[in-house]
């Protein structure tokens, strides 16, 4: 079984989560989402995150997957799906590059779990601030 995915922040080609998360899964088209939704950066790591509050914000620009099942299990992992502070992964309305309307799944935070936020809402996610765990110092968590 596959799932459509739509990716937004540091699993996007070209930023540091894609390679180690993404290598099995294939590249359909770029997206952005039907409805607004405040996409920010939060945390000492500067996180990407899209807050589940539809309608503010903007627009998010972002990229469609599909992914295998091992994969999506590994992006819910990663995503801390089963954490209480983590990601909630979706049904999202996104519109692809060549103008359909598609039905995706996508990575979510509820406005209770964002902390720390360090900037305004953005429609795309091209900020290169974000540091992995691994290069974290103690006191940066």
């Amino acid at each position: 079984m596959t799932y459509l995915m739509f990716i937004y922040g540091t699993l996007k080609r070209g930023f540091p989560n894609h390679s180690p998360y993404m290598n099995r899964a294939e590249f359909v088209d770029v997206a952005k989402t039907c409805n607004a939704f405040p996409l920010k950066l939060h945390g000492g790591r500067y996180t990407p995150v899209m807050i589940d509050n539809r309608g503010k914000g903007h627009r998010v620009h972002g990229e469609l997957f599909r992914v295998d099942t091992a994969t999506l299990r590994e992006l819910d992992r990663f995503e801390g799906v089963h954490e209480t502070d983590g990601y909630r992964r979706q049904r999202l309305t996104v519109t692809d590059g060549r103008g359909n309307i598609r039905t995706v799944w996508g990575y979510l935070k509820s406005p209770v779990a964002v902390s720390d936020v360090k900037s305004r809402a953005m429609s795309i996610y091209d900020d290169t601030r974000y540091r992995p765990r691994s290069m974290l110092q103690p006191h940066d968590e």
